[in-house]
């Protein structure tokens, strides 16, 4: 699953030469990405919350994200 999760970020940026500002989580690079569950490549995975420009466009915040994912709310 690790490669197959490159292969949708890391890689792409990497071959459009922008791996400096996207393609993975860090700082300079843009905070555009989503949230899920469990594994992005399960299709009973449900997603939680996407963030574009470091800021949340959908979903709940951050700690009830994690509640509603893990039965219990983290502060």
């Amino acid at each position: 699953p690790i490669s197959a999760l490159a292969a949708l970020t890391r890689t792409p940026a990497q071959l459009l030469g922008q791996q400096e500002h996207i393609g993975s989580l860090r700082r300079g690079c843009d905070a555009d990405f989503a949230v899920f569950d469990g594994d992005p490549l399960d299709l009973a995975t449900h997603l939680r919350a996407v963030y574009i420009d470091g800021q949340r466009v959908f979903g709940d915040e951050p700690a009830r994200a994690v509640a509603n994912a893990t039965g219990k709310e983290t502060r």
